[in-house]
Order: structure tokens, then sequence, then C-alpha cells
């Protein structure tokens, strides 16, 4: 497209339609006049000895040659439309700032987008250039172009006064290209394009939030969110294979980086299709439009699919490199005109990728800028002093990769309020541990670890030690005794109305364990019960444990046939039963008459309930579960009474307890059937 045809027909040169993308910081900027989150500040420290009075007059020229510096928004009735023009003003009374350390703060202010200039540009002390332009008439690119202008005017040639050359066309031309475009077929395919993508259903991303994040969304805004910044380096050796793996493959260096991207959110969110957006500059390396300052950059959505772990790394990054290059054909359009168009879900997360070429002007000889390669956006001025803190971010994670000389930088900033640091951390450690398997991109991308061998230590050796340290002489039932003790009158039991106290709870399992023990009942004998949920149930499985026994739980809606097989496998001597029901007390006819069936509820446990002398060490068996047998016959599962007290110890450390056995709990539910483990 050559655009210097579209600028001669278009008549009026100084006001224009603003494009959709300035359109979206308008309307945000506008309904918040007093936010600086859409300033963009930068300050570059200058060598010593330059000429203040030249820098400024190359700046005024500058101005002078990029009408978008000197533009201004107002709202305009067309056709009885309210339309956003942007106005070119002639006039360029430019005021330059000055600022000591203490008070540079100051310059970071509001700007009027009716009244402008949208350009500020002031001194520290002589010692430091700070520029802040409104994203409005900016982008990340823009600040490299006025850099190396300024440079170049400062280190040229002839008399201080010569005017830069012009531009052939201005930010104005490309405006009208689009409002044109809109109205033909390429803008159609664009939508289509689109539309393709999403076509199946996706998500935002399901990467673990803070737990509190519910109550602090509700009242979030751009403004209450709070940023912070993980920021690695990429060995030099990883840095060199990249460079020779791209070349080997004829990869494009965004692609590679951005399909590792979506490879790792994917596995941490565990989604399949990661809904992404990519920033770019937006020029497509048009002559044209290289040299002009405005807000060309281009967000778009992208939909990363990870949904076949049989693909190679290789073809990953193929198929997003295809994607990326169609895409690349696609920036006229503004995300927000995407998004209405086809009803997108707001993107809550954005990738960039930042080459040499962005951030480095490296033809600038002679540079004025002291150390110009690290200039950057809010940095800290070389006494630590903190010279700018602003937040201009929408996503709640940004996965920048910086080109920066012979190596790149990984840095994710992410909204704290919703991530915590130490999940994002891994996301990045993950990140580099990826590139660390760029040798093995031939394979599979179920091949590929993204685990670090240092995280996989902690997994398997920290986070699985459970090891908990306690009194080998500890047993379950002479525990209960102390807390009876100390609980006497308090309740233990209610039930269908009926409440029981720990110290009737003792006094009423003593008198079973001695009832037991009088019928032969030894160390380590297997005692079913088969009972209701009622106290009955509880007084025995206590009852048991005092006497020496364990116990095994059977559910009397059991069929008879499995009741009989349990009574029979652990060689049963004696079973308790509290049955209701008639038909389920008739399964209790045992075709074995040595085994003894005694009904809990018609036992005087005024009897005997003194103390009983313990007879039982930790490692005796304490109950036995049964499985279901759905795959066969049920099964017997033997629990020691270590077993128990470990689970018990296990129980109290989950609920922040220091001693479970010495701390009150003033109730708990007990729900499930007596035949489940969990019941225990």
């Amino acid at each position: 497209m050559d655009y210097r045809n579209i600028y001669s027909s278009k008549g009026n040169k100084k006001e224009f339609i603003i494009t959709s993308k300035q359109m979206e910081v308008y309307q945000n900027s506008t309904k918040n006049p007093e936010s600086i989150n859409y300033n963009v500040p930068y300050y570059y420290k200058l060598k010593k000895g330059v000429n203040i009075e030249r820098i400024k007059k190359g700046i005024i020229e500058i101005i002078k040659k990029q009408d978008i510096l000197r533009s201004r928004y107002i709202e305009k009735e067309v056709n009885g439309k309210i339309e956003i023009y942007g106005i070119i003003e002639d006039k360029n009374s430019f005021k330059f700032e000055e600022y000591h350390y203490e008070n540079v703060q100051k310059f970071i202010r509001p700007f009027n987008l009716k009244e402008g200039p949208l350009l500020r540009v002031g001194f520290i002390n002589s010692e430091v250039l700070l520029i802040d332009m409104h994203q409005i008439i900016s982008d990340g690119n823009s600040i490299s172009i006025l850099c190396k202008e300024l440079n170049n005017y400062y280190n040229k040639d002839g008399n201080e006064g010569e005017s830069i050359s012009k531009l052939e066309i201005q930010f104005s031309d490309y405006a009208y290209y689009l409002k044109e475009m809109k109205n033909g077929e390429q803008y159609n395919k664009q939508i289509e394009f689109f539309k393709g993508m999403f076509k199946n259903n996706y998500s935002l991303l399901n990467i673990p939030k803070k737990e509190d994040y519910v109550k602090v969304k509700s009242n979030e805004s751009s403004e209450s969110k709070k940023y912070k910044t993980f920021i690695k380096e990429i060995p030099k050796n990883i840095s060199m294979k990249i460079d020779v793996f791209i070349n080997d493959y004829n990869i494009n260096k965004t692609a590679f980086f951005m399909s590792i991207y979506g490879f790792v959110i994917s596995k941490y969110s565990r989604q399949e299709n990661i809904y992404s957006s990519i920033m770019s500059a937006n020029k497509n390396n048009n002559v044209n439009l290289a040299n002009i300052i405005g807000r060309f950059d281009s967000t778009q959505p992208i939909l990363l699919k990870y949904d076949n772990d049989k693909k190679t790394f290789i073809d990953l990054i193929n198929e997003t490199m295809d994607i990326l290059m169609t895409m690349n054909k696609f920036q006229d359009i503004s995300f927000n005109e995407i998004s209405k168009t086809i009803n997108l879900k707001p993107c809550d997360n954005t990738f960039i990728y930042l080459s040499n070429n962005v951030i480095y002007n490296d033809n600038m000889n002679n540079s004025i800028f002291d150390d110009y390669e690290k200039i950057n956006y809010c940095l800290m001025h070389e006494n630590k002093y903190e010279i700018f803190q602003n937040n201009n971010n929408k996503f709640d994670i940004s996965c920048y990769i910086i080109e920066n000389g012979n190596t790149y930088e990984v840095i994710i900033e992410f909204n704290n309020n919703k991530y915590k640091s130490n999940m994002i951390n891994r996301i990045l450690e993950s990140y580099l541990e990826v590139l660390n398997q760029i040798d093995q991109f031939k394979n599979n991308i179920s091949e590929i670890e993204y685990i670090p061998e240092t995280e996989k230590e902690k997994i398997i050796k920290n986070f699985n030690d459970n090891d908990y340290k306690y009194k080998l002489n500890k047993l379950f039932h002479e525990e209960f005794r102390k807390v009876a003790r100390k609980n006497n009158d308090k309740s233990a039991i209610i039930y269908d109305g009926k409440e029981i106290s720990y110290g009737k709870l003792d006094e009423m399992s003593n008198s079973l364990a001695h009832f037991l023990r009088n019928q032969g009942v030894k160390r380590g004998d297997i005692i079913p019960i088969v009972s209701e949920r009622s106290y009955y149930y509880i007084v025995a499985i206590i009852g048991i444990m005092k006497s020496g026994g364990a116990y095994l739980p059977i559910d009397p809606e059991f069929p008879k046939n499995r009741i009989e097989y349990m009574i029979e496998e652990v060689n049963a001597k004696l079973v308790l039963k509290y049955i209701t029901d008639e038909t389920n007390d008739k399964k209790l006819k045992l075709n074995n008459p040595a085994v003894k069936i005694f009904s809990l509820e018609h036992y005087n446990y005024n009897e005997n309930t003194e103390d009983i002398k313990n007879i039982n060490s930790g490692e005796d068996l304490c109950y036995v579960i049964f499985t279901s047998g759905t795959t066969g016959k049920p099964k017997g599962t033997m629990i020691t009474h270590n077993n128990l007290i470990n689970y018990c110890l296990y129980s109290q450390t989950i609920n922040g307890n220091k001693d479970i056995f010495e701390t009150e709990i003033k109730s708990a539910l007990a729900f499930s059937k007596f035949t489940f483990d969990m019941s225990v």
C-alpha cells in the first residue's frame, strides 16, 4: 500500500478520525481523566558536558517534523453521529520543565487530551532527560524513533538551526487509510479469520489464584491492580543453542518463544487450548512507516492448541509460526474491534517479543545518552532514588522476551492481587527448563520436561515428607480414657435425641470390655460388629479395643452370604449386634453354631465399670475394614493401633492443632457408613 497516494487524496491535512487503537486509549482516558495509567514515562541519563540547549532545539525540530506530537483530540458531530478527531496544531510553543531528584515525581501527571500537548520533556539538573508521552500518540517503538532522531540532530554537521528533513507521510495518513480499509474486503477477511480461530469453546487461564481473590476481584480496577515483576536471563550457552536452532530450522523467533510460553501455561492451567494475545509493532517492515511516531502497535487475540502430545515440539512451533504469519497480514484491526464483532471474551494475558531492532538503535553513533542500552521504563537513578512508579498494564500476566545483545531475558509481569509470587516464579523456572530441553525438540511434546530438577526434589522428598514424631506408647483407647477423665460430664455422643457423656461412655465401654475378656477374648482377636447407626456402635468399638481385641464393622444391610463370609474369614468366635430391622436380624442366623452372638442393647452396662488393664501394644491389630468386593470376594485390610494413632496425629496437623487428644473440639458430625474407613 502506497500511503503517499492516500495522503494526497485526503484533503484536510489538519484533522483525522482517530484509529480504533487510539479510540481504546481515548475512551479509557476520558473515563478517568485524572489517571496516569496511559502515561508512558522514560528517563535517560545524559553524558557529561552535553549541550542542553541543543537537545531542546532538537526536540522542537522533531515536534515540527512529527505531526502526531502536535495533536490533540476532540469530539465532533458528523452526520448526527459523534466522532473523535485528532487535530494537528500549527503553533509550537513548547515548554521544557526543570526538576531536582527530590521533586521529580511531579513530572508524571495527567494529560489533557482536548488541549495538548501530549508530549512532556524535562531535565533533572542537566543530567537526566525526562520524556513522557500519552499512549494515544505513541507506542513502544516511538521512543526509539524519537531518541534516534534527537541523537542525529545533535550530532549532524552544519548549523544548529538546520531543520530535520520532513516526512513524506504522517500518522494521520495511516489513520485515513484504516478508515478507508474498513469499507473494503480486507477488513472482512480479518474478521472472518478471527471468527474461525475462536469458533470452538475456549476459556480464560485457569492458573491457581490466591484464595482471597474472589473477594478482591469484585472491587478490582486497573488502578487497584498491584503488579510484580520477575526477570531471568537465559544463560549464554542456551541462548547460542536457541540461535542455532532457529537458524537451522528457519523458525521465527516470536513463534519459537511464544510456543514455549503457551506450552508452559498449558501445564500450569491444565488446559489444552490457551487463549492469549500477542503484541507487535504493526509496521510490517513498511519503509514509509518506519520513522513515524504514533500508536501503530497491535494487540491481537490468539488461540494456541496443545491437544496432541504426539506432535514434536518443532511441529508445534511451526504451527504457531503459520498462525502468526497469517495474523501479521491482519494487524490493522484492533483487539477491541475483534472483540466487539465476534463477541470475544476479555483476554487476561499477553506475550511480547522485543528484538534488538526494537529496543536498541545500533546505529546511534556518538550517543548523547550514557549507557543507552539500559534504557527502560521507570528505571532507578544510580543513587537508588525511585524516580517513577507507573502502572499501565491491563493484563494479569504479561510475558516479555527481550533480545539483549547475544542473550535473552524472560520477564513476567503479573497481577499480584490475583496470583501468588511463588506460582509465577515456578512458571518462569519452567520456561527456562523447557529451553534447557531444546536438544529434545525433535521429540514428542509429551517427552519435554518442564519441571526443574530442584523442583522435582521438593515434590518427591520435601512435599512428600509426612513424617511426624510421636510417642510409640500411645493407644487410642488409652488416650480416650484420658480425654474422658478431663471431660467427664461433657457430651460425647448425641444421637436420636439422647446424649451420653464422656464419663458414661468410658464406664459403658469398660463394662463391655470386662464382659468380652470373660468370654475369652484375647489380644488380637477379631470381633465383628453388625450394627445400625447408634451409640451402641461407639460403645462396642471402644469396649473391643479395651478388651485387647480388634473390631470388624459389618453393615446389616449387606446380603446374608456376604455377612457370613466376612465372619468366617476372620475366624470370629463372638459377634456383637444392634439391629432393629427384623429382616436384617434374620441374616445373623449363622450356619456355624459355635459363633456366639450378643445383642448390645440387652447388656447391663452398670456392671464392672472400673478401668480394665491394657494388654495391647502399637503393633497389635486394632480393626479390620473389608473392601466392597466389586472385583471379586471382599478383602480385609488390617489396621494396627500405630496406624490409627498415626492417622489421628496426621489429622491434627491438617486441622492446625498441637495435639488432637489435648484440644477441645466442640463438635464433629459423623455421617459416613461405619463400614468405610473414613468413618474412623
